[in-house]
């Protein structure tokens, strides 16, 4: 199926006025193009943007068990956090899938369980979804079989790794020593400056640029990036705050919009491995995401694969 976007403003090297054409899943051509597209998105006022990659939520924890002690089904609850993801322009998904001594939710039966059906239900999915495992240090009882099924194999297959809440400098160097090569929520700036230091990808919350601050006390992530010190945002606990936070940082001077839409697009593609997408590029993959930018910065299409897989204003179509 073939695509045409016009009238958009692209994040190219800066925001540039182009039409988009798709083909095939994959980003055909920028400027006019002279053939016949199957679908015509008529974006005029509107920004294209490159999909988002989520390194890192666990929202859909939420859709497990909206309330303590109420779940849900697994398979409801996954194609249900797919609906929420597209709406908030993320095109690729880890889900921070926690294996704890902790039963219930976070039990290892329920991160067996999801590991399963997230990849049964993967060929259904609107996002690109992937499984991101949290293991818990002191979860000892579980060390043997986790590193006989995922830390061995992601070891030799180069599957990148993060350490969580890095306490100091140095436990950022133990982790380090260990082939651990990106800090995840430091907990303070000295502890970032360590990472930095490596050349070490370092990631905070969105939803901390969102609400001016972390709730736990841990630096802000606004702060960090004006300082260099953050280079990735990954939604944590509140998917829609990828999408508003590189808004929210332009607005505040801490970054170029076009730098601020790196952190959650370009550079976690980057770092994960990704390198089919995350630029809006003739060749790549067409993830992409379609933003009404005013009076508040709002998500009015999706595009995965080259797939529209979310679409929220149907002037889009010419209607």
């Amino acid at each position: 199926m073939s695509t045409k976007i016009t009238g958009v403003r692209a994040l190219l090297d800066e925001l540039a006025a182009t039409d988009v054409s798709l083909e095939g899943g994959l980003i055909a051509s920028l400027g006019e193009a002279s053939h016949t597209a199957d679908l015509v998105l008529h974006a005029e006022g509107c920004l294209l943007l490159p999909g988002i990659v989520d390194c890192h939520g666990d929202a859909f924890e939420r859709h497990i068990m909206p309330r303590p002690g109420v779940a849900f089904d697994i398979d409801l609850a996954l194609r249900d956090a797919d609906r929420a993801l597209l709406a908030s322009g993320i095109t690729t998904a880890f889900h921070g899938v926690t294996w704890s001594w902790e039963p219930g939710l976070r039990s290892a039966e329920n991160a067996r369980r999801l590991v399963e059906r997230i990849a049964t239900l993967k060929p259904e999915l609107g996002a690109d979804t992937r499984f991101h495992m949290r293991h818990e240090t002191f979860n000892l009882d579980a060390e043997e079989e986790i590193a006989s099924w995922l830390a061995e194999a992601a070891r030799k297959a180069g599957v990148p790794t993060m350490s969580h809440d890095d306490m100091s400098p140095g436990m950022r160097r133990q982790h380090r020593a260990l082939g651990i090569a990106i800090a995840e929520f430091p907990i303070n700036e000295a502890t970032a400056r360590e990472a930095a230091s490596a050349g070490e990808a370092i990631v905070f919350g969105a939803p901390n640029v969102l609400r001016g601050g972390s709730h736990t006390g841990c630096p802000a992530a606004e702060e960090m990036v004006r300082q260099g010190l953050c280079t990735i945002l990954a939604s944590d606990y509140y998917y829609p705050a990828l999408a508003l936070a590189p808004f929210l940082l332009a607005e505040s001077g801490a970054a170029s919009f076009a730098t601020a839409w790196t952190l959650v697009s370009e550079n976690p593609a980057a770092v994960l491995g990704l390198t089919d997408r995350g630029r809006i590029t003739p060749g790549l993959r067409a993830d992409l995401v379609i933003v009404r930018p005013a009076p508040t910065p709002r998500v009015v299409a999706t595009i995965a694969g080259g797939r529209l897989v979310h679409l929220a204003d149907p002037s889009l179509l010419g209607w």
